[in-house]
């Protein structure tokens, strides 16, 4: 029974500790003590603003889709195959895409979904980054998108973007996706899906922008290397040289 007795009154002491820390606390807030639970307003307003961003993303796609083409270059012993977008820039037509798709080919075959097919010219090739720029001519069946490079400060891990391409031999593919960061300190990861044939994709964000050109998926260090489909690499819009570009055109 003592020993009964001397816990409840050990039991008492911390209660009266507690009760006493709640009652400072409470005295010392200016009015009374607030539980900031949020409201059927406030979800109401996220849920709206979630739905504004899915309708953006889906027009993106949509636009990025009437863009889309697929790029094959056929060499004597090897013929690779990637995607790519058209845009208009200076009043002319061309194809973005990568790199080790079109190599250190003199021109390659653009063709849409519809089966059509024409020839482009490498203008630009930067194989250290991987990206290519083509002179292509205006192509049926295929909306070009305006140039809205995504500048550096304007990144955001978790923002939400798209592609468009041709992964795996299927014909055409909108796929979204997160930015989860960057890589190596010139590559920008997405978390989404990737696989050989969406090579040279361009990645927009919710308000059309492009964010920059599909590379590659990773590779685990594992036991054994392994393919990580849905860890991709991306080449950054603001390491693009537009600015080349543009004196290209105008030339």
């Amino acid at each position: 029974m003592e020993n009964l007795s001397r816990k409840r009154t050990f039991i008492e002491f911390v209660m009266s500790l507690v009760m006493s820390f709640f009652v400072i606390t409470s005295a010392s807030c200016t009015g009374p003590l607030e539980v900031n639970l949020p409201s059927l307003a406030q979800e109401t307003s996220d849920e709206l603003t979630f739905r504004e961003a899915f309708d953006r993303l889906s027009n993106v796609s949509d636009r990025a889709r009437a863009a889309a083409v697929k790029v094959v270059n056929i060499g004597e012993d090897f013929q690779a195959q990637g995607s790519g977008t058209i845009f208009r820039v200076d009043g002319q037509f061309i194809v973005i895409t990568a790199a080790h798709v079109v190599r250190d080919a003199q021109s390659v075959i653009i063709t849409t979904p519809d089966g059509l097919g024409y020839f482009g010219t490498p203008l630009m090739t930067n194989h250290e980054l991987d990206y290519a720029i083509l002179l292509v001519p205006e192509i049926a069946g295929r909306t070009p998108l305006r140039l809205r490079p995504l500048q550096e400060a304007q990144m955001r891990v978790g923002a939400h973007v798209t592609y468009t391409g041709f992964p795996n031999g299927h014909n055409l593919l909108s796929i979204s996706g997160e930015l989860s960061g960057m890589a190596r300190g010139q590559h920008l990861i997405m978390h989404s899906y990737a696989w050989p044939g969406s090579s040279g994709s361009c990645v927009f964000d919710n308000q059309g922008r492009l964010v920059g050109v599909l590379r590659a998926v990773d590779v685990g260090q594992a036991i054994l290397p392994q393919i990580i489909e849905d860890i991709v690499w991306i080449v950054p819009a603001w390491r693009i040289d537009f600015s080349a570009l543009h004196a290209l055109l105008q030339k």
